[in-house]
């Protein structure tokens, strides 16, 4: 869905450059409202450094993956490049990844010099394993049969050199791996705050005094009057909504919830207009909606 915009300047560095389609909610997060706000320029670095964060941040991984029935073309999109972790019935942990619409033990080097492959996705592999120990003279007869009769996660001797444990994960057990992510980014949520506002003032959001959010966007670090304050999760489960709205006008104070249950609090210092628009932007994403309350609804009683 596109939503109107008169801007003749990028919001962002304020150059009359020509605009493209900047997602409200990054479309990474399953937003599908555009508007022309951003230079080309300004979109890709923003994209690139504070956008594409989004991904490692191991609440918005676990939102997804808890929403995959309810949202699965999201977490289809999203779990291409995630890791998961599962755990066999012996209690070990292993690194899993998704592929096809199905969940896969990542192949490797096992303990004792073993190699460890996926029950079902490895099986040609293992063939070919077979056939190249067999090149080299060596007897592996039985192997075939050995290798299929065997229970998960036991370790078969194909040869004295080749010894192989076919890893067998119950989908019950897989998690996403948050070993290695980190948390969001915190211009993400003034980004999409202030995406928001551009939406509600128009060109009043090019005024001097909201230099600091656009320095903030663009730059991070400190700036004085600017504060992120993380309350997360606001509610005991994930929805399938993404909400932001002003809740104050000086200073000014909104409210970034991503799927109904990560919240941000965004004051921006130095607004130069007495009254704010308090409506509340919506984004629904199965299916895909979007929607705008009335102004004079009490933003309280969005976000309880």
């Amino acid at each position: 869905m596109e939503l109107d915009s008169s801007f003749r300047v990028c919001t962002i560095c304020l150059k009359p450059k020509p605009l493209t389609k900047e997602h409200i909610i990054p479309d990474s997060l399953g937003g599908t409202v555009v508007a022309y706000l951003q230079c080309g320029d300004c979109n890709h670095e923003l994209g690139r450094t504070v956008v594409s964060q989004a991904k490692g941040d191991p609440l918005i991984q676990t939102a997804i993956w808890l929403l995959r029935r309810r949202v699965p073309s999201l977490f289809d999109s999203f779990g291409r490049r995630q890791q998961f972790i599962g755990t066999d019935t012996s209690g070990l942990q292993v690194p899993m990844f998704r592929k096809g619409g199905r969940f896969s033990v990542q192949s490797g080097p096992g303990p004792t010099d073993s190699l460890v492959l996926d029950e079902h996705r490895d099986r040609r592999r293992v063939e070919e394993l077979i056939q190249a120990e067999e090149r080299r003279g060596i007897d592996v007869t039985g192997s075939r049969g050995q290798f299929v009769s065997a229970p998960p996660n036991q370790a078969v001797t194909i040869s004295p050199r080749l010894t192989i444990i076919k890893r067998c994960i119950d989908e019950s057990s897989i998690f996403p791996d948050h070993r290695a992510t980190r948390a969001i980014d915190n211009r993400l949520p003034v980004l999409i705050a202030y995406n928001w506002l551009c939406l509600l003032l128009r060109d009043v959001v090019l005024d001097v005094n909201l230099q600091s959010a656009r320095d903030f966007v663009r730059d991070g670090g400190n700036v004085n009057g600017l504060c992120v304050e993380t309350i997360r999760p606001c509610s005991r489960y994930p929805q399938a909504h993404h909400k932001v709205c002003v809740i104050q006008s000086k200073p000014l104070r909104m409210k970034v919830i991503l799927f109904g249950w990560l919240e941000y609090s965004v004051t921006l210092p130095g607004v130069g207009v007495h009254k704010v628009p308090c409506h509340t932007g919506i984004q629904e994403l199965e299916p895909p909606d979007f929607w705008v309350t009335e102004d004079g609804l009490s933003p309280s009683d969005l976000f309880e």
